[in-house]
This record gives C-alpha cells, structure tokens and sequence, in this order.
C-alpha cells in the first residue's frame, strides 16, 4: 500500500496541475516545453506531465535492468547529457518512489563507485562548470538518502573527510550550502 506521505504528494502534483490550467488556462507541461529550451526540458515535461504508481510492490528484476540501462546510459552519453536518453527519461518520470530507490540500491550495488567519483571530479584542479554541476546534483539528490554511506566511502575511496575536502576546496554560498547537505555546519 501506498504510504500517506506518497498518495499526498501525488494527490498535491494533481491539485498544482488543476489550478496552473485554471490560473493560465493551459497545461503546466505546455509551459515547460515552451519556457524551458535545453536538454532538461524532455525530463521536466516528464516529471510534470507523468503520473506515477505509488503502491507498495516494485518488481527487483526490473529495478535491477534499469539501473543497468542508467549505468549504460551514463557510460555511454557522459552525465552532461543523460536527460537527452529517452529510456533514462522514462525511468525518472514515471517509477514510483518505492521503484526508484530500489533502481539507486541496486545501481549502487554494482556500480557503487560513480557518485564518490563525481564529486571527486569536481574537486580536481581545473574542474569544469559540468563537473561542479555533477557535485551540486549529487549533494542535493543524496543528501537526505544516503550521504552518510557517500561519505564513509569517499573517505575510503579517496583517504579525505569529504566536509574537510568541500571545506577546502570550495568557498562563499556554494561552501556552506554543500557542507549542510553534507550533515556538517563546521568543517
């Protein structure tokens, strides 16, 4: 069964959807589409658009094959251009939370190594705006799932407390935005 939390945030989605159309006498995802040019635009339609199952069985055969098919897509498109493959497109906008945790536990599992990897990236000298991108992503996607397993293991990935190397490495805003998703207020 679906936990209340799940059925009101989709319940909350559909009430946004009603009252954007009845506010602007159009369709929420119309005006992403047309507002929104870049590559995000397929993926933000998506989220707005699609309706999610959110009931209490998700199918670990299939959340095992799609964190395959993220991995290959990632692999193969390079993470400034994810959001252009269809199937990844797909997988985000349509699975349930319950679906899509298990496709990150299983993506984890066999490909445990690419978040640390990222935000390793970003922190190498002449780091581009994409890889700080990347380190932004991470942080805020994880920061309230699993950052404490992202950060036992960048410690023993790369021997650095990854507070003490954000600390560090960054400075301003960006600095203490990334050290409270990371759970740490001094570094």
């Amino acid at each position: 069964m679906a936990t209340e939390e799940q059925l009101a945030l989709t319940r909350a989605l559909s009430g946004v959807r009603r009252a954007y159309q009845t506010l602007f006498h159009h369709s929420l995802d119309e005006d992403v589409a047309y507002q929104i040019k870049d590559s995000k635009s397929k993926f933000l339609v998506g989220l707005v658009s699609s309706y999610r199952y959110e009931g209490p069985k998700a199918d670990n055969d299939v959340a095992k094959s799609e964190a395959k098919a993220l991995h290959n897509a990632i692999k193969t498109a390079g993470a400034n251009k994810i959001l252009d493959n269809d199937e990844v497109v797909r997988i985000l906008t349509t699975r349930s939370i319950l679906h899509l945790k298990k496709i990150f536990k299983y993506y984890k599992e066999l490909h445990g190594k690419y978040l640390e990897e990222v935000i390793n990236d970003a922190f190498k000298e002449g780091a581009k705006h994409m890889e700080k991108e990347g380190l932004s992503r991470v942080m805020v996607s994880r920061s309230d799932v699993d950052i404490e397993e992202i950060k036992e293991a960048y410690a023993k990935l790369y021997g650095a407390k990854l507070s003490s190397v954000i600390a560090k490495k960054t400075h301003g805003c960006f600095r203490d935005s990334l050290l409270a998703l990371a759970g740490e207020t001094n570094a």
